[in-house]
């Protein structure tokens, strides 16, 4: 895939990863468990964390994802593009 930045915000604690469901790729819920399984379960993903100067990695607080909602249009249209 390609890595697009569609948006940007004001700064939030840590890294957030957005998927959409795609015919080619796994179930969001299904990435997110992998991304936890590589971040906990390996050696490669404890440095990745341990990168981001995070503890560890974290499924996000939606009431503070919800200064984002006004990318929402937006965000909605790019990934509905193949």
């Amino acid at each position: 895939g390609e890595l697009k930045i569609i948006h940007e915000s004001d700064s939030m604690p840590g890294v957030l990863f957005m998927v959409r469901p795609a015919p080619n790729m796994p179930a969001p819920e299904a990435f997110q468990a992998a991304l936890f399984r590589f971040a906990d379960e390996t050696e490669a993903g404890r440095a990745f964390v341990k990168e981001l100067n995070h503890d560890g990695l974290a499924k996000p607080d939606l009431e503070a994802l919800r200064v984002l909602d006004r990318f929402l249009p937006e965000t909605r249209r790019v990934m509905a593009q193949p």
